[in-house]
């Protein structure tokens, strides 16, 4: 069977336009800003965002394992970016510190999994990779449910309200990811062109839309 013809020109084109989507993103966060941790944080997480998608439009750190190219930026891109949102989230919550570790050191551990699973050929461990990585994500999910939950008893109000709505759009946006990553990494069911644009829209939600609901509903 012919190998499948891939779209450089098209792969980089959404590569590029995600990082100055991320960029735009930054400077509006910026002009929001205020002096506090709610605008840092979505600061951090686009200037990190659009450093990696600029890297992985340039082809840094982009490696073959099997004939499937692998972006190791964007495992990097999220090894840091997912954990700042967890944080904001915290911060919304007023969580405590051992209840917002616990959260991160979850996500962190999806992240390790997913890219060992990414860059292991399919004889040698890539699904039973994904799998605890899966097992990790549902941790990191129902621990969030957790903290909807008692968010309700402790808070109340509009500013339990405004948590559920926030938590309850991380986790459906999140959800999105292990479906691209097993369409994707996992078993190229779909074009690398799709997969590009797939990851691009959900990274533009999850690390634009969210951060900016929650700076919006701190102000």
């Amino acid at each position: 069977m012919a190998a499948m013809t891939v779209n450089e020109d098209l792969i980089q084109a959404i590569l590029a336009m995600n990082c100055f989507i991320m960029l735009l993103s930054h400077f509006s966060f910026l002009a929001m800003a205020q002096k506090d941790t709610f605008s840092r944080i979505p600061l951090m997480t686009t200037c990190i965002a659009a450093t990696a998608y600029l890297g992985m439009a340039l082809g840094v750190m982009v490696v073959d394992v099997n004939g499937k190219k692998i972006y190791c930026l964007r495992y990097i891109d999220w090894f840091f970016t997912t954990p700042l949102i967890l944080l904001d989230l915290a911060l919304m919550r007023g969580a405590d510190m051992k209840s917002t570790i616990l959260l991160i050191v979850f996500d962190e551990l999806m992240l390790i999994f997913g890219l060992a699973s990414a860059l292991s050929p399919p004889s040698a461990g890539r699904w039973p990779l994904f799998m605890l990585s899966i097992l990790a994500f549902v941790l990191v999910i129902v621990k969030l449910i957790y903290n909807m939950n008692k968010a309700g008893e402790e808070r109340g109000g509009d500013a339990e309200g405004k948590f559920k709505f926030v938590a309850a759009r991380t986790m459906e946006i999140w959800c999105a990811y292990p479906v691209l990553f097993a369409l994707c990494e996992c078993t190229s069911t779909i074009s690398v062109e799709l997969e590009i644009a797939g990851y691009a829209i959900t990274d533009v939600m999850a690390k634009c839309g969210i951060p900016m609901m929650v700076l919006v509903w701190s102000i």
